[in-house]
């Protein structure tokens, strides 16, 4: 019976390996399902949205901040998987009087988003920890390397609106934004606030060189990038390097951090022009659970042999992300040539990444 200590500084112990999980952090979900495979999840909150494959099966118990107690209690889970900020005490609270096992994280830094991933393969098992986690750990090391060597970019990164609020220090996206080589311009506010209101006046002082603008937990999009291209004093206007990011780059901690570390670097160096940044190795997948390791780690038949591809998708060429210009619009005698594609000018993403177009969208024009 393993014992580990989580962000509470508890003590918790689970008989066995659990085999019915309920999960109330949309990253967990993911990071869990690639550890074990999805088929110990038997809850999850309508927000946790990866694998895709998987989560439309498995039963919804509200929202992060939401969550239906009774129907978690229902379900009988030998663990839940909480956070700290995305979750509320007093939920987490109710389900431990009703005599659940509740592990609660709050990893800050990706390094500690690593610890944690350790900690609950410990009270799960998970013999792909070690696929899992190498990759991240290896990402974190690339970037820690370049720290000295490449220029850092200041970079503003709001996660609300109406009124403003920005990602401060001691922040997991904090961290991800100083990882890839920018430097937060609020990370020290005077209000010392994790997540700072702040005012435009601010934002034109600060002179953010990037701006981004993630989809979550506030979905901004091309109308509010375009009200910040107007703020012409801003370094990140003029340059017209204002992003609209996939918001869990920065803020779902654990597998999809590689992810977000290799996106953001790329929109990051966008505002190095001199610099050139060392060849990256292309990343490989992490493995999937199997039937070689379906029995150890509880994968169940629904998810051994999985490498990515659902049924539906197996077999199937591959989709590019991005149409052809020129489309046949019926037989003709003669063939149409295609017109001829605008140079490329954004810096590609790293090989082996696959991302949301939305992710991609840069402002340039």
């Amino acid at each position: 019976m393993p014992t580990v200590q989580d962000a509470r500084g508890r003590d918790l112990t689970v008989e066995g390996r659990p085999r019915r999980i309920v999960s109330l952090v949309p990253s967990l979900t993911e990071s869990v399902a690639a550890l074990t495979g999805a088929d110990r999840l038997v809850g999850i909150t309508k927000f946790c949205t990866q694998p895709e494959d998987d989560v439309p099966a498995i039963q919804k118990v509200g929202g992060t901040k939401d969550p239906d107690l009774d129907a978690i209690v229902a379900l009988a889970p030998e663990l839940v998987l909480a956070n700290q900020e995305e979750n509320r005490a007093e939920d987490i609270e109710a389900l431990e009087a009703a005599g659940l096992t509740v592990f609660v994280g709050y990893p800050r830094t990706v390094p500690d988003s690593v610890e944690e991933l350790r900690t609950i393969a410990k009270l799960i098992g998970g013999g792909l920890v070690r696929s899992l986690l190498s990759p991240i750990e290896d990402e974190i090391a690339r970037q820690e390397s370049l720290r000295e060597q490449r220029p850092t970019v200041r970079v503003f990164c709001p996660i609300w609106r109406a009124p403003y609020m920005a990602v401060g220090g001691d922040t997991y996206a904090g961290d991800m934004i100083r990882l890839a080589g920018g430097t937060n311009v609020f990370e020290n506010h005077a209000r010392g606030n994790r997540y700072p209101q702040v005012q435009l006046s601010e934002i034109a002082a600060a002179d953010p060189e990037v701006i981004l603008l993630p989809d979550e937990p506030y979905r901004f999009g091309r109308r509010h990038r375009d009200e910040m291209l107007a703020l012409r004093s801003i370094t990140a206007a003029r340059e017209r390097r204002i992003h609209l990011v996939d918001g869990r780059w920065l803020t779902w901690h654990g597998k999809r951090a590689t992810e977000g570390l290799a996106g953001l670097e790329a929109l990051l160096d966008q505002a190095r022009p001199t610099w050139e940044a060392p060849a990256r190795p292309v990343l490989e997948k992490p493995k999937q659970a199997s039937k070689k390791t379906a029995g150890k780690t509880g994968a169940s038949k629904r998810t051994a042999g999985k490498t990515g591809a659902s049924k539906k998708t197996a077999g199937r060429p591959t989709k590019t992300p991005v149409r052809s210009a020129a489309k046949k619009a019926g037989p003709s005698k003669k063939a149409t040539p295609a017109p001829k594609r605008a140079p490329k000018t954004e810096t590609a993403l790293p090989p082996g990444l696959k991302l949301r177009v939305r992710s991609q969208e840069v402002v340039e024009e």
